[in-house]
């Protein structure tokens, strides 16, 4: 049975031959040294929260990376007293929930899930500046299936439930330690959203399964998106996929939807 997160999922809906490449035949794109060090800052921040809600002592880390203990004990600050204002709640770091869904494993692995008899709350570390828009957020696959599986694997109705981004900014944070240096943006949740994102992965799910059909029984390739779309011109799959490719050498490697984000902690909307 095979395993879909949400880098999955934007795939698919973006290009399914990207997904194609990508995913099942392991073809993945270089990263740019600028987003690599990205990653990296990223990763290494996601594990310091890790072992924060671990009880693990972070001290020693902190002194030596001063900018992301400032983006730490920021974010910290401005999450503490959202806990304590509920004596029930209970929070894990990173968990994972997994989902059968239309024959496939839909999994998501949540940075910290804060929950109480009556309401469940994801939260989620973004090293990234916040989007003006909201919405953008809102429609992403990240925030859709966390919130959809948690919905399903729990006794929570779908208005019970909401997902906050905190939006980590290492400069912000480490001149202006106090609760205003980190940004968030909370997501609710009710039973129409829950509904529309049911309906969006049966059409994406069942295309997908014609789609693997076909490529496996009879080797054709998934369909590529409409080059109108202009998507092609930024991917580095282009000459693969027979397309007009321009050198994307010394574009935005942000830009690219191929960028595989299952290396990449975190990546710009």
């Amino acid at each position: 049975m095979l395993r879909l997160n949400q880098s999955h999922l934007t795939k698919l809906e973006t290009c399914p031959r990207q997904f194609q490449h990508s995913i099942l035949e392991q073809f993945l794109s270089p990263v740019a040294p600028d987003l690599q060090e990205k990653a990296e800052w990223g990763k290494h921040f996601h594990l310091l929260m890790q072992q924060q809600e671990l009880g693990l002592p972070l001290s020693p880390l902190l002194e030596q990376e001063q900018e992301m203990g400032a983006s730490v004990i920021s974010l910290l600050n401005a999450t503490h007293e959202r806990r304590l204002n509920h004596p029930q709640h209970w929070q894990e770091a990173e968990h994972a929930r997994t989902l059968n869904f239309e024959d496939f494993l839909l999994t998501v692995v949540y940075d910290l899930l804060i929950t109480q008899p009556n309401q469940g709350e994801i939260y989620d570390w973004k090293t990234y500046p916040k989007p003006k828009k909201h919405q953008l957020l809102a429609q992403q696959w990240q925030t859709k299936l966390y919130l959809f599986v948690l919905a399903e694997t729990s006794h929570y109705q779908p208005e019970q439930l909401s997902m906050t981004y905190w939006f980590v900014q290492s400069k912000t944070a480490s001149s202006s330690p106090d609760k205003t240096a980190i940004q968030s943006a909370r997501i609710a949740y009710n039973v129409k959203q829950h509904e529309t994102i049911r309906q969006q992965l049966k059409t994406l799910l069942n295309q997908l399964k014609q789609d693997l059909e076909n490529y496996e029984r009879q080797n054709i390739p998934f369909p590529q998106v409409a080059e109108e779309k202009g998507i092609c011109p930024r991917c580095l799959f282009a000459h693969r996929c027979q397309r007009n490719a321009v050198s994307v050498q010394g574009n935005s490697s942000r830009e690219s939807p191929l960028v595989d984000l299952d290396q990449i902690a975190e990546l710009p909307i």
